[in-house]
């Protein structure tokens, strides 16, 4: 049987409920935090985005791109997704784990950059 969700109110990360179970659902999955997370990597989502496909329509009308935004843009978008699917995980890593998960994101995100790069002019890779 559902029940009605009581007002929720969301003030300087304290969620205040008449239920705890609600209280507990919203403070984790929906407090003030993970939002701004969330937005924040929607936000990067968007400007990677925009930045790829600046440097493409320049290649493709002048002839000539951005190496750095080539191999960068991409980085900033696979960050994006991770922090949009994570975003408990944003900010500085504070065990060995969340390091590692660090480091592969960002390697992650190089191998998609390379990628892109390659696309872009695979002539500078020797083909």
């Amino acid at each position: 049987m559902l029940r009605a969700i009581p007002d929720t109110y969301v003030r300087a990360n304290l969620c205040l409920t008449l239920d705890p179970a609600i209280h507990q659902f919203v403070c984790f999955f929906m407090g003030e935090i993970r939002m701004k997370a969330r937005l924040f990597a929607i936000v990067l989502i968007l400007i990677s985005a925009a930045l790829i496909s600046v440097n493409w329509y320049q290649l493709l009308t002048e002839g000539r791109y951005s190496m750095k935004l080539a191999a960068f843009g991409p980085l900033v978008g696979v960050g994006g997704f991770f922090l949009l699917l994570f975003p408990a995980k944003g900010g500085k890593p504070q065990t060995t784990i969340d390091k590692v998960i660090a480091l592969v994101v960002f390697g992650i995100g190089l191998v998609a950059g390379l990628i892109n790069w390659y696309l872009m002019d695979p002539g500078f890779f020797g083909r």
